[in-house]
């Protein structure tokens, strides 16, 4: 079961050592838990949990720079900082759950008061994200591949709410929506379908028929985003034959054309290069598109001359 967590904050408060109080849950799925009312987080299952916030602020009144951490109740103090007091102060972290519940919360970390910003509407962000540590050994690098598809989407829906996406689909199918929801069935250990809102219709897409997935024309790469990494060693098939090579064939950079389906394609550079997954877009990130290595019809590069 995947677990994620994605909530914000909209009151400019003065922040102490005391836990930041997020006011609302945007997304939440599986077994992790939020109480709006004291900012504890609660991990209720064993996992590798991956963390990434934000906080934008005012200034502050301690001497130097400012700091925020990640505490959890079995130990972690995971501390971000930056010599700037005035704008927005980015972290992550990793916390590995074993024996579950843990809580967690950020705190503040200065010698003095932290204030928000009250020019911006969000003055903080916080986005957890985690695959349950007990995945089956005898996993495929086709069923990797899928696992990996459903972790960017649960991504996807939480950094691009609002942005129309497109999901290419086998034949002359593509369909573009506003990302909602990711459906994991009660017999599942993953979620097996996606769906999106156009129209005030929702388009529900299970996962096995989705060969690429545009975030949209005036989005850009999250650099927050995380990647699973599957278990070594490999098993043996043409799934691994074929993930491992596009992951080893393709250099972050190279510019490349990816057709896939029937007349479909994608222009730009690598800009990610995961197992299981490839990102195309220009060098700045713009308009990323996620395409899944076994759904390639075809790479185009340039050659060169050595």
């Amino acid at each position: 079961m995947i677990n994620s967590l994605y909530i914000t904050k909209i009151n400019a408060d003065t922040i102490t050592s005391d836990a930041v109080v997020f006011e609302n849950i945007m997304f939440r799925e599986g077994n992790i838990a939020y109480d709006t009312s004291t900012g504890i987080i609660t991990l209720n299952q064993a996992g590798v949990y991956n963390i990434n916030w934000w906080i934008a602020l005012q200034t502050a009144k301690n001497s130097g720079g400012v700091a925020f951490s990640l505490v959890s109740s079995t130990g972690e103090n995971i501390i971000s900082n930056s010599p700037t007091k005035t704008g927005e102060l980015n972290g992550l972290g990793v916390i590995n759950v074993t024996t579950p519940p843990v809580n967690l919360t950020l705190r503040g970390a200065n010698s003095g008061a932290a204030y928000l910003s009250d020019t911006v509407p969000i003055k903080a962000m916080l986005a957890i994200n985690s695959a349950s540590t007990s995945a089956s050994t005898s996993e495929s690098m086709l069923d990797f591949e899928y696992r990996q598809l459903a972790n960017i989407l649960r991504q996807l829906i939480i950094l691009y709410p609002t942005s129309v996406m497109r999901a290419y689909a086998p034949g002359l199918y593509d369909i573009d929506g506003t990302p909602v929801s990711l459906y994991t069935s009660p017999e599942g250990d993953n979620a097996g379908i996606f769906t999106m809102l156009y129209e005030e219709q929702n388009e529900s897409i299970p996962l096995n028929t989705i060969m690429a997935v545009k975030t949209g024309d005036a989005t850009v790469y999250n650099p927050s985003i995380s990647y699973l990494t599957p278990t070594a060693p490999f098993p043996k098939g043409w799934d691994t034959d074929v993930i491992t090579a596009v992951h080893d064939f393709l250099p972050i950079g190279a510019e490349v054309e990816v057709y896939w389906g029937i007349g479909n394609s994608k222009a730009g550079i690598v800009y990610k290069n995961e197992y299981g997954m490839l990102v195309i877009a220009d060098a700045e990130g713009n308009s990323p598109t996620f395409v899944l290595p076994t759904s390639s019809i075809i790479i185009l590069q340039s050659s060169t001359t050595t």
